[in-house]
């Protein structure tokens, strides 16, 4: 017998035993014979009809045969939805991306479409919507239901939905023309509400960028127009925009950074005949989600975020240089650093910009030194760390 047959079956053995395993475990050693309306041997017989099945979601399992996949109920493994689609995903909020023809489409569990397969990508969102892409590049976005919340009547580059205090806000970009004569365009920031109603027109405002929102804010960039030189130059001004379009300061600042545990960072300064500003001459703030002052920064760097109770900084002209500077004691910072990797939960792993080595700061304080070859986030809360050949592992959280 050839080493390729061989393969194909102990590949083909493994899949039954993976088969098994999984009907098994599915259906459980608590369930009595009389719960049950078939044994486990009948559901193996049933899912061998497969070629390949695939992930289990919301009491639903992709099955394949003959090229094509369908999906089983997880009781029975009773096949629910017709064998008939190129593609399958997982079940997610009672809804399904399935496609045919490289064209994707939105299906519920009973199998009836919620957006029919003539999308290019298709992605049901944590949120309860859909956002799609047409052929164009251009986004659409729907609720749950298929029910349009924002269509492509302004060609839209990217959507996003954020849940902000309970409430929704949906930001959309779109390229919207300056003038017609010119068919000229620029960048253009919206927000919507939850039913797609639009709250902020950034292209009646100038608004070319809104961030992400967190405390309450999302950074909003705008520009404004120099003829200097007699040149028609714009130069990009920011602020911080809440859900239905206030502004956080009357003060439009030279850069702004996203909000992170109700801090954020601000530059301020004078900006040039030119319509350009010196990075040499910004003055760098930390303010709170008052608009409040809350400290000076060192100035001839440039800061990117805030982390913890830090400013993530670099040398104007070195961005692969990175320091961490105290906000409780501005002359005091850490690093320099060639990388810092991010966490949501106040964590980060930096590496030693002259040895190459890492370290992991937790709350503010380095739990692990920046000694080890090798620091990599297992789950969250979870590291595991090498040193040489020793590897361990440690939990952040306790």
């Amino acid at each position: 017998m050839s080493v390729i047959k061989v393969r194909q079956k102990i590949k083909c053995l493994a899949s039954v035993c993976l088969i098994i395993i999984f009907v098994l475990c599915a259906t459980g050693c608590s369930k009595t014979h009389e719960e049950a309306k078939s044994t486990p041997k009948e559901n193996i017989r049933k899912l061998q009809e497969y070629e390949k099945i695939g992930e289990e979601s919301e009491g639903m399992l992709a099955v394949k045969r003959n090229g094509y996949w369908g999906y089983v109920e997880t009781k029975n493994y009773d096949l629910v939805i017709d064998i008939m689609f190129d593609r399958c995903e997982p079940f997610k909020n009672g809804r399904a991306v399935v496609a045919i023809n490289e064209k994707e489409g939105v299906i519920d569990k009973q199998g009836n479409y919620v957006l029919k397969t003539k999308y290019r990508d298709v992605e049901i969102l944590d949120t309860p919507y859909i956002r799609c892409t047409l052929d164009n590049n251009g986004k659409e976005l729907y609720d749950i239901n298929g029910t349009p919340i924002i269509s492509d009547d302004k060609h839209y580059t990217s959507i996003e939905v954020y849940q902000v205090n309970g409430k929704t806000a949906i930001v959309a970009q779109a390229y919207v023309f300056v003038t017609i004569k010119t068919l000229q365009k620029r960048e253009a920031a919206f927000i919507f509400d939850a039913d797609g109603n639009m709250l902020v027109d950034g292209a009646k405002l100038e608004y070319t960028m809104i961030g992400e929102f967190k405390d309450g804010y999302a950074v909003v960039k705008r520009i404004i127009k120099s003829f200097a030189y007699n040149q028609n130059r714009t130069n990009p001004l920011y602020n911080y925009i809440n859900t239905t379009g206030g502004l956080l300061s009357k003060e439009w600042f030279l850069e702004a950074r996203t909000f992170e545990n109700g801090k954020g960072i601000i530059a301020v300064g004078e900006v040039a005949e030119d319509g350009y500003y010196s990075k040499e001459e910004a003055d760098w703030k930390v303010i709170d989600t008052s608009g409040k002052i809350i400290c000076d920064l060192p100035d001839q760097v440039v800061y990117e975020r805030i982390f913890a109770d830090y400013a993530v900084c670099h040398p104007i002209y070195e961005s692969n240089t990175l320091f961490l500077v105290s906000l409780k004691d501005t002359t005091k910072r850490l690093g320099p650093y060639s990388e810092i990797e991010f966490f949501d939960y106040n964590c980060a792993i930096v590496t030693d910009y002259d040895t190459g080595l890492k370290g992991l700061i937790a709350n503010n304080t380095f739990v692990l030194d920046t000694e080890y070859n090798s620091i990599i986030e297992v789950e969250p809360y979870i590291f595991e760390y090498q040193k040489g050949e020793k590897v361990d592992t440690i939990n952040i959280k306790h």
